[in-house]
Protein backbone atom coordinates (compact mmCIF):
# COMPACT_ATOMS: atom_id res chain seq x y z
CA UNK A 1 0.00 0.00 0.00
CA UNK A 2 2.13 2.94 -1.23
CA UNK A 3 2.23 5.87 1.17
CA UNK A 4 0.83 3.91 4.11
CA UNK A 5 1.88 5.52 7.41
CA UNK A 6 1.84 3.86 10.83
CA UNK A 7 0.13 5.83 13.60
CA UNK A 8 1.09 4.07 16.84
CA UNK A 9 -1.09 5.06 19.78
CA UNK A 10 -0.49 2.08 22.06
CA UNK A 11 1.14 2.45 25.50
CA UNK A 12 3.18 -0.33 27.08
CA UNK A 13 1.70 -1.74 30.27
CA UNK A 14 -1.86 -0.71 29.42
CA UNK A 15 -4.83 -2.59 30.82
CA UNK A 16 -8.38 -2.30 29.52
CA UNK A 17 -9.10 0.02 32.45
CA UNK A 18 -6.10 2.31 32.01
CA UNK A 19 -6.73 2.48 28.26
CA UNK A 20 -10.14 3.95 28.99
CA UNK A 21 -9.24 6.20 31.91
CA UNK A 22 -5.63 7.22 31.33
CA UNK A 23 -4.89 6.26 34.94
CA UNK A 24 -3.37 3.23 36.64
CA UNK A 25 -0.53 2.47 34.21
CA UNK A 26 2.82 3.28 35.89
CA UNK A 27 4.70 2.13 32.76
CA UNK A 28 3.20 4.98 30.70
CA UNK A 29 5.23 7.62 32.54
CA UNK A 30 8.42 5.55 32.42
CA UNK A 31 8.01 5.01 28.67
CA UNK A 32 7.14 8.65 27.99
CA UNK A 33 3.68 7.71 26.75
CA UNK A 34 1.46 10.78 27.03
CA UNK A 35 -1.54 10.26 24.75
CA UNK A 36 -3.51 13.22 23.45
CA UNK A 37 -6.64 13.84 25.48
CA UNK A 38 -5.26 12.08 28.56
CA UNK A 39 -5.93 8.45 27.62
CA UNK A 40 -5.13 6.04 24.83
CA UNK A 41 -8.86 5.71 24.18
CA UNK A 42 -9.39 9.44 23.72
CA UNK A 43 -6.25 9.73 21.57
CA UNK A 44 -7.54 7.00 19.26
CA UNK A 45 -10.99 8.59 19.04
CA UNK A 46 -9.50 11.99 18.26
CA UNK A 47 -7.37 10.61 15.47
CA UNK A 48 -10.11 8.49 13.93
CA UNK A 49 -12.62 11.34 13.97
CA UNK A 50 -10.10 13.67 12.36
CA UNK A 51 -9.51 11.15 9.54
CA UNK A 52 -12.97 9.95 8.61
CA UNK A 53 -12.70 10.31 4.85
CA UNK A 54 -13.40 7.03 3.06
CA UNK A 55 -10.34 4.74 3.29
CA UNK A 56 -8.21 7.48 4.83
CA UNK A 57 -7.55 5.01 7.66
CA UNK A 58 -6.57 1.83 5.83
CA UNK A 59 -6.97 -0.43 8.87
CA UNK A 60 -7.03 -0.43 12.66
CA UNK A 61 -5.41 -3.08 14.83
CA UNK A 62 -5.88 -3.63 18.56
CA UNK A 63 -3.93 -5.54 21.21
CA UNK A 64 -5.36 -5.14 24.72
CA UNK A 65 -6.26 -7.35 27.67
CA UNK A 66 -3.05 -9.26 28.40
CA UNK A 67 -2.00 -6.88 31.15
CA UNK A 68 -5.29 -7.40 32.96
CA UNK A 69 -4.08 -10.91 33.86
CA UNK A 70 -0.28 -11.05 33.36
CA UNK A 71 0.30 -9.46 36.76
CA UNK A 72 -1.43 -12.45 38.36
CA UNK A 73 1.73 -14.53 37.87
CA UNK A 74 4.28 -14.70 40.65
CA UNK A 75 7.16 -16.94 39.72
CA UNK A 76 5.66 -20.32 38.92
CA UNK A 77 2.36 -19.61 40.65
CA UNK A 78 -0.77 -18.04 39.19
CA UNK A 79 -3.27 -16.32 41.48
CA UNK A 80 -6.59 -17.67 40.19
CA UNK A 81 -8.69 -15.11 42.10
CA UNK A 82 -6.58 -12.39 40.45
CA UNK A 83 -7.22 -13.97 37.03
CA UNK A 84 -10.95 -13.99 37.75
CA UNK A 85 -10.89 -10.29 38.61
CA UNK A 86 -8.85 -9.55 35.49
CA UNK A 87 -11.32 -11.39 33.27
CA UNK A 88 -14.18 -9.48 34.91
CA UNK A 89 -12.40 -6.20 34.06
CA UNK A 90 -11.96 -7.35 30.45
CA UNK A 91 -15.63 -8.32 30.21
CA UNK A 92 -16.67 -4.90 31.51
CA UNK A 93 -14.17 -2.71 29.64
CA UNK A 94 -13.46 -4.37 26.31
CA UNK A 95 -16.97 -3.97 24.83
CA UNK A 96 -16.77 -0.24 25.63
CA UNK A 97 -13.37 0.04 23.93
CA UNK A 98 -14.53 -1.81 20.83
CA UNK A 99 -17.78 0.15 20.58
CA UNK A 100 -16.04 3.52 20.89
CA UNK A 101 -13.39 2.65 18.32
CA UNK A 102 -16.00 1.44 15.86
CA UNK A 103 -18.08 4.59 16.31
CA UNK A 104 -15.07 6.88 15.86
CA UNK A 105 -13.78 5.13 12.73
CA UNK A 106 -15.17 5.84 9.29
CA UNK A 107 -17.81 3.33 8.14
CA UNK A 108 -16.18 0.39 6.42
CA UNK A 109 -12.78 0.77 8.11
CA UNK A 110 -11.26 -2.71 8.52
CA UNK A 111 -10.92 -3.42 12.26
CA UNK A 112 -9.01 -6.34 13.74
CA UNK A 113 -8.04 -7.36 17.28
CA UNK A 114 -5.78 -10.15 18.47
CA UNK A 115 -6.04 -13.07 20.83
CA UNK A 116 -3.12 -13.76 23.16
CA UNK A 117 -0.26 -16.24 23.25
CA UNK A 118 0.64 -17.86 26.58
CA UNK A 119 4.16 -16.87 27.67
CA UNK A 120 3.88 -18.97 30.82
CA UNK A 121 4.22 -22.18 28.82
CA UNK A 122 7.92 -21.64 29.58
CA UNK A 123 7.19 -23.02 33.07
CA UNK A 124 6.82 -26.45 31.47
CA UNK A 125 10.61 -26.64 31.16
CA UNK A 126 10.84 -27.11 34.93
CA UNK A 127 9.36 -30.55 35.76
CA UNK A 128 8.06 -29.23 39.10
CA UNK A 129 6.03 -26.54 37.31
CA UNK A 130 4.57 -28.57 34.44
CA UNK A 131 1.13 -29.03 35.94
CA UNK A 132 0.97 -25.27 36.61
CA UNK A 133 1.93 -24.55 32.99
CA UNK A 134 -0.84 -26.84 31.72
CA UNK A 135 -3.39 -25.26 34.09
CA UNK A 136 -2.47 -21.73 32.98
CA UNK A 137 -2.72 -22.79 29.34
CA UNK A 138 -6.28 -23.99 29.91
CA UNK A 139 -7.18 -20.58 31.37
CA UNK A 140 -5.56 -18.93 28.35
CA UNK A 141 -7.73 -21.04 26.05
CA UNK A 142 -10.91 -19.95 27.83
CA UNK A 143 -9.81 -16.29 27.86
CA UNK A 144 -9.01 -16.29 24.16
CA UNK A 145 -12.34 -17.85 23.25
CA UNK A 146 -14.04 -15.11 25.29
CA UNK A 147 -11.96 -12.40 23.59
CA UNK A 148 -12.82 -13.75 20.14
CA UNK A 149 -16.54 -13.70 20.96
CA UNK A 150 -16.36 -10.10 22.16
CA UNK A 151 -14.41 -9.03 19.07
CA UNK A 152 -16.83 -10.66 16.63
CA UNK A 153 -19.84 -9.27 18.46
CA UNK A 154 -18.41 -5.76 18.03
CA UNK A 155 -17.69 -6.24 14.32
CA UNK A 156 -13.94 -6.74 14.65
CA UNK A 157 -12.06 -9.41 12.76
CA UNK A 158 -10.07 -11.80 14.94
CA UNK A 159 -6.32 -12.26 14.54
CA UNK A 160 -5.84 -15.69 16.12
CA UNK A 161 -2.37 -15.16 17.56
CA UNK A 162 -2.98 -18.02 20.00
CA UNK A 163 -3.38 -20.43 17.08
CA UNK A 164 -0.42 -18.92 15.20
CA UNK A 165 1.77 -19.56 18.27
CA UNK A 166 0.36 -23.14 18.52
CA UNK A 167 -0.54 -22.23 22.09
CA UNK A 168 -2.61 -25.32 22.92
CA UNK A 169 -0.56 -27.96 21.09
CA UNK A 170 0.71 -29.96 24.04
CA UNK A 171 0.46 -33.37 22.34
CA UNK A 172 2.98 -32.97 19.49
CA UNK A 173 6.57 -33.15 20.68
CA UNK A 174 9.66 -31.53 19.19
CA UNK A 175 13.27 -31.30 20.34
CA UNK A 176 14.39 -28.26 22.31
CA UNK A 177 18.04 -28.19 23.39
CA UNK A 178 18.16 -31.95 22.90
CA UNK A 179 15.10 -32.74 25.01
CA UNK A 180 11.53 -33.48 23.82
CA UNK A 181 8.97 -30.79 24.70
CA UNK A 182 5.44 -30.02 23.50
CA UNK A 183 5.32 -27.93 20.32
CA UNK A 184 3.52 -25.12 22.20
CA UNK A 185 6.44 -24.83 24.62
CA UNK A 186 9.04 -24.83 21.84
CA UNK A 187 7.11 -22.13 19.99
CA UNK A 188 6.89 -19.80 22.98
CA UNK A 189 10.66 -20.22 23.41
CA UNK A 190 11.24 -19.52 19.70
CA UNK A 191 8.90 -16.53 19.41
CA UNK A 192 9.34 -14.71 22.75
CA UNK A 193 12.11 -13.88 25.23
CA UNK A 194 10.72 -16.20 27.93
CA UNK A 195 13.45 -18.81 27.51
CA UNK A 196 16.31 -16.37 26.94
CA UNK A 197 18.99 -16.27 29.64
CA UNK A 198 19.21 -13.31 32.03
CA UNK A 199 19.38 -10.39 31.77
CA UNK A 200 17.35 -10.53 28.53
CA UNK A 201 14.87 -13.12 29.77
CA UNK A 202 12.58 -14.31 30.99
CA UNK A 203 10.50 -11.63 29.27
CA UNK A 204 6.89 -12.12 28.14
CA UNK A 205 7.22 -10.00 25.00
CA UNK A 206 7.59 -11.36 21.50
CA UNK A 207 10.94 -11.21 19.71
CA UNK A 208 11.33 -10.21 16.05
CA UNK A 209 10.19 -13.63 14.84
CA UNK A 210 7.21 -13.52 17.19
CA UNK A 211 6.11 -10.10 16.02
CA UNK A 212 6.35 -11.41 12.47
CA UNK A 213 3.97 -14.24 13.37
CA UNK A 214 1.61 -11.74 15.03
CA UNK A 215 1.67 -9.58 11.89
CA UNK A 216 0.87 -12.62 9.76
CA UNK A 217 -2.11 -13.41 12.01
CA UNK A 218 -3.45 -9.88 11.48
CA UNK A 219 -2.85 -10.18 7.73
CA UNK A 220 -4.83 -13.44 7.63
CA UNK A 221 -7.69 -11.85 9.60
CA UNK A 222 -7.85 -8.72 7.45
CA UNK A 223 -7.44 -10.39 4.08
CA UNK A 224 -6.64 -8.39 0.93
CA UNK A 225 -6.84 -4.61 1.45
CA UNK A 226 -7.40 -2.08 -1.31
Amino acid sequence: MPGLTLIKLGCGGETTGSMLSGHGNPDALLLGCNPAGGSQMRAAERFLRAHRRHREVALLTLDIGANDVVGCASGARFDISCVTRGVEHIDANLPRILRRLRRAAAPGTPLAAMTLYDPFLQLYLNPADRSEAITIDAYAHNLNDALARLYRRAGFRVARVDSAFRTYDLSDSVSLNGAPVPLAVAEVCRLTWMCAPAPVGPNIHANAAGYGVIAQAFAAALGPLR
